[in-house]
């Protein structure tokens, strides 16, 4: 289990892109030493002069190694 946090900031110089602030809650399953299973949940907050509000997304993966 993971929890991550990060802030992005594009306003700086001359292109105003922005800013976005990311909330990470990720859980892996080792199925076995050659089986990982991860899956994510993200919610957004993006403040841009075409959008501002929340984004939410769910990511999965599966991966194997051989």
């Amino acid at each position: 289990m993971a929890l991550r946090h990060s802030r992005l900031d594009f306003n700086r110089g001359p292109i105003q892109g922005g800013e976005a602030e990311n909330w990470t809650l990720g859980l892996s399953w080792y199925l076995n030493s050659n089986v990982r299973l991860m899956l994510n949940y993200v919610t957004s907050a993006i403040d841009h002069r075409l959008y501002s509000g929340r984004v939410s997304s769910l990511q999965g993966r599966l991966q194997f190694d051989f």
